[in-house]
């Protein structure tokens, strides 16, 4: 890590590759994990399409651009390229490695003894099920997410992270983990069951542009810049410090609402297009009867009411015949009642209804 000090050689930072040790070992050691367990897998794979692997190593480039790449050392000399990097690991790098479905292709992906004497093991015990699915469970993920994305900006902690080597190393892995569980209740976790439906995604999804978006106001619109380091170093690439934090909250505000707003629009797409599952539809049996053959059944029960029914005698647009098999072998013994029962049964009803007092006749009429 670069310190932010007068002096800065921009040319020497936009040709110098960063070096940093977690992200050397686990982004090379992920590919090679993911292309093994491809091959391994063979034609046995057909979840695991042509767009699946091109959509994970994409993920990967994007962590690596932002980690490995000049703009590693540039971000301790520019705010908005600091915000470039989270949204590469954020908006970028998790969500299209999740889309990856990684976890079969990398579990086959480690040598066989270790796989199933230490992995396997490991992945099934008792306590790290639970962690997993309390880290990743929404109303967990959610706010895990939102409070690293609030609470590292807060200057103390942003300016120790361009400080310390170390801090900022947690700052990347705090990113990358509340992004990826994040994601994980947006794009469905295969081979797991996802934690919540696509209609349920809907509100998840919404309320997650809130606190990028009211983050990314605060920082375009602040009268004063908010960190120090980048008021003496900014000005070396021809931007004032608020310039340079204003253009990093465009940055946050703009990009990261239309990632959002694109897997808002493409959940809707998909909750659309889904059956709703233990919601079957039915066709009701029955008979179809005319207007006079429905006045007649009411003349039938009421006498009194013989001559005191207007009506057009017009068709009623329903088929003749339903096919309700479907019905009756979900409901069996079904008894279905001739119209002149149904009319008798339900002013039965309504005469009931009227004696107990719970219905006033004369203000219904009103």
């Amino acid at each position: 890590m670069i310190a932010l000090h007068a002096g800065i050689d921009s040319g020497s930072t936009l040709t110098t590759w960063s070096l940093d040790p977690i992200a050397v070992i686990a982004i090379p050691l992920a590919a090679i994990l993911y292309t093994r367990g491809l091959r391994s897998l063979g034609p046995r794979r057909p979840f695991h399409g042509s767009w699946r692997p091109w959509s994970f190593y994409l993920g990967l480039l994007a962590v690596a651009i932002a980690l490995l790449s000049p703009l590693d050392h540039l971000a301790d000399e520019l705010f908005f390229a600091h915000m470039t990097q989270h949204m590469l690991i954020t908006m970028a790098g998790a969500p299209l490695v999740l889309l990856g479905a990684p976890m079969i292709p990398m579990m086959r992906g480690i040598p066989r003894g270790a796989r199933r004497k230490v992995v396997i093991p490991i992945a099934k015990s008792l306590p790290v099920r639970m962690f997993l699915r309390i880290l990743t469970h929404p109303l967990v993920a959610w706010p895990l997410y939102t409070f690293l994305i609030i609470g590292w900006h807060f200057p103390v902690f942003f300016e120790a992270a361009l400080e310390r080597e170390a801090v900022h190393t947690l700052e990347h892995v705090l990113f990358a983990t509340g992004a990826y569980v994040f994601w994980w209740n947006i794009i469905d976790p295969h081979p797991l069951r996802p934690n919540l439906s696509y209609l349920v995604r809907v509100p998840y999804i919404f309320i997650s542009v809130v606190p990028a978006f009211v983050l990314g106001a605060f920082l375009v619109f602040a009268g004063t810049a908010w960190y120090a380091p980048y008021q003496t170093s900014a000005p070396l690439y021809g931007f004032t410090g608020l310039e340079d934090q204003q253009l990093g909250g465009v940055i946050m505000w703009i990009p990261g609402s239309f990632i959002i707003g694109a897997a808002l629009m493409i959940d809707l797409f998909l909750a659309a297009r889904t059956e709703l599952a233990g919601a079957p539809v039915f066709n009701m049996g029955g008979a179809v009867a005319d207007m006079p053959e429905f006045v007649a059944a009411i003349e039938g029960v009421l006498p009194e009411a013989a001559g005191t029914i207007t009506i057009a005698d017009a068709p009623i647009p329903l088929p003749g015949e339903f096919d309700d098999s479907e019905l009756n072998r979900a409901i069996p013994g079904v008894h279905w009642r001739t119209l002149p029962e149904g009319v008798a049964e339900s002013v039965a009803q309504f005469r009931h209804l009227i004696d107990a007092g719970r219905i006033d006749i004369e203000r219904a009429m009103a």
